[in-house]
């Protein structure tokens, strides 16, 4: 009974986490609907926040496709030397990534 209690605490916890950073997330879409910047700006910061927590993450890159390269956009990382480094091994890839966790967003905003 206490483990389904704790394991029923846990999932409220993340489910309210995910709540939370979705709505940072619509907060910035709302307050900047023609400038893109800015949200994915946000999807970083409050990505960091959730997968730091969770999985241990220490930083997001926000990487967009142009082309048949990608380009990163937006990054929680707030030293330079680790941002450049996280610059040039995309980059020294060929523009791309391997080995990453992501996910896929299609919008029906064109900015």
């Amino acid at each position: 009974m206490r483990l389904a209690l704790t394991q029923e605490r846990g999932q409220r916890r993340a489910a309210l986490e995910r709540q939370t950073v979705i709505s940072e997330i619509l907060r910035v879409i709302n307050s900047s609907p023609s400038d893109p910047q800015p949200v994915f700006e946000a999807m970083a910061r409050s990505g960091s926040k959730w997968f730091a927590d969770a999985r241990g993450v220490s930083s997001i890159n926000v990487v967009l496709r142009k082309g048949d390269r990608l380009e990163i956009v937006a990054m929680s990382q707030t030293d330079p030397r680790r941002e450049a480094a996280s610059k040039k091994a995309l980059e020294a890839a060929g523009g791309k990534l391997l080995g990453f966790y992501g996910c896929s967003v299609r919008s029906t905003t064109s900015w």
